[in-house]
């Protein structure tokens, strides 16, 4: 049979005398007169309709009670099961249609035209299936619908549920990622001498190595940026980047932190917590100041990086993850481990894949390339770097690295002049040792007379602030009296 929607079917289950039909005729009062194989037979409709109730939502969990449905995520599965109450109709003759619509305004208005933002799915029709899967792909307000249909094409009234979806917050950190991944090409590594060429080329390897990366630098040589650069670059990069300085947290909470609790399992665990481990599933542990890590913490590391398992504190069953580590260090660890601040298994363990970043006075060469890498990174308009101050950088040991470079230039820039060049005076006066000072008096183009006085004002100067202005003690480092140097300070005008 037809209704102008859909086809029903009858068989001998719904009462005709056989499979066969030879001939129809319809009364007027609707019912049907068949002919079949086995006899001739007549057929009324049911006119009563059927009713439809939805039974239960799964999605990460079943939920029976539909009054106490959570907020679920977009892009997780959902289905939904639903029934039919009509015990007169058989229950393979039942059908479903349904459908999702979503409740917010649907159209949002553009300088052009309308456009339609309405997310629906549309009805299945039929369907003998009693559930519906559902994927929504963007957060909103929803309605499901669903419909029983009975063998004679009666619709039952819709049984309704509100659902509502939530963004996905994987996805929000998955597009985090995607932004600061740019961050971290292998070209931010500014080098060019033989030792950072070497470092890009380690860093390479270690990318599909799969192996634990241990990165030995000096405060200040970029440690963090290469680890970074590494995961970002990786086949991990989508995954979370999860870090952690072990000197930072205080001692008896680095295992918890790093692998989780249980409540109770110590004095303030309110509350079962997940460990950076299985925070980082897919992606990568950072551990910085890998050397001040406890040696209880060590013992639960050492396990992670044997058996791919963790333990939360308080618990008895392991659990696996999925992770890559990354430790730094700026401590000589085969002298920790000498010492027996350090364990030795977990240091051959750690150094599978060791990469030393250079301190800077080890490629002075490069200190040029970073200077201007650092200017462009600030936002004023300067002429560069004036002649001389490359070479007076270069002559600097450096003790804090190329993070001491960044913000000395950063200083420097901040003291000069608008559209001028960076002169070597801009610089502090443990960098210049005298030399800012014979340059700012040398390109001042006075005369000879001027320019001694000029050198003895800055001495004095320079002295007085040395010792916080305490006169006797910078009249012995210019090796003159203090009287002379109180003449010279009134002659200067010097306060």
């Amino acid at each position: 049979m037809y209704d102008g929607t859909a086809w029903s079917s009858l068989d001998t289950r719904d009462g005709l005398a056989g499979n066969h039909v030879r001939s129809m005729d319809e009364e007027p009062d609707g019912s049907m007169w068949f002919a079949t194989s086995g006899g001739l037979v007549r057929y009324r409709r049911n006119s009563t309709k059927p009713k439809a109730r939805i039974v239960s939502v799964t999605a990460d969990h079943t939920y029976t009670d539909l009054s106490a449905i959570p907020g679920f995520i977009a892009g997780q599965r959902i289905t939904i099961e639903y029934a039919a109450l009509d015990f007169k109709t058989i229950p393979e003759k039942q059908q479903y249609r349904c459908r999702v619509y979503e409740t917010q305004d649907p159209r949002r208005k553009t300088q052009d035209k309308t456009q339609d933002s309405f997310e629906s799915v549309e009805y299945n029709l039929p369907t003998k299936g009693t559930t519906f899967d559902w994927i929504p792909e963007r957060p909103g307000a929803y309605i499901f619908e669903v419909q029983a249909i009975d063998r004679d094409l009666n619709y039952s009234e819709p049984a309704r549920l509100s659902l509502t979806v939530q963004p996905d917050p994987m996805l929000a950190e998955l597009n985090y990622l995607r932004r600061v991944s740019g961050k971290y090409h292998f070209d931010s590594i500014v080098g060019r001498s033989a030792a950072m060429r070497q470092v890009r080329a380690l860093m390479e390897r270690a990318i599909d190595s799969g192996l634990t990366v241990l990165i030995i630098g000096e405060t200040g040589t970029g440690k963090e940026l290469v680890a970074k650069a590494i995961h970002h670059n990786s086949q991990r990069r989508e995954h979370p980047l999860r870090a952690l300085n072990c000197g930072a947290v205080p001692k008896d909470l680095v295992a918890s932190t790093l692998f989780g609790h249980r409540k109770g399992a110590f004095t303030g665990a309110n509350t079962d917590r997940m460990g950076l481990f299985e925070e980082a599933s897919g992606g990568t542990v950072l551990l910085d100041e890998i050397g001040e890590m406890p040696e209880d913490a060590q013992i639960h590391l050492l396990r992670v990086l044997e058996e791919r398992e963790i333990q939360r504190l308080g618990e008895n069953v392991p659990r696996s993850v999925d992770v890559w580590v990354m430790a730094m260090s700026n401590r000589d660890l085969v002298k920790e481990v000498g010492e027996g601040h350090f364990r030795e298994d977990l240091y051959y363990r750690l150094s599978e894949f060791p990469i030393r970043i250079p301190p800077l006075r080890e490629h002075v060469e490069d200190i040029p390339l970073l200077a201007e890498h650092f200017l462009q990174e600030i936002d004023r308009d300067l002429d560069g770097f004036a002649p001389g101050v490359f070479d007076m950088l270069q002559s600097y040991p450096w003790p804090g690295n190329v993070r001491e470079l960044r913000n000395v230039i950063r200083r420097a820039a901040a003291l000069a002049e608008e559209g001028e060049q960076i002169q070597t005076y801009h610089f502090p006066p443990e960098i210049t040792h005298g030399e800012s000072l014979i340059q700012e008096i040398l390109s001042e183009r006075t005369g000879l007379s001027a320019a001694i006085e000029a050198l003895q004002r800055r001495l004095i100067e320079d002295a007085l602030r040395q010792c916080n202005g305490n006169r006797s003690q910078a009249a012995k480092i210019l090796n003159i009296h203090r009287p002379s140097l109180i003449r010279l300070m009134r002659r200067f005008g010097i306060e």
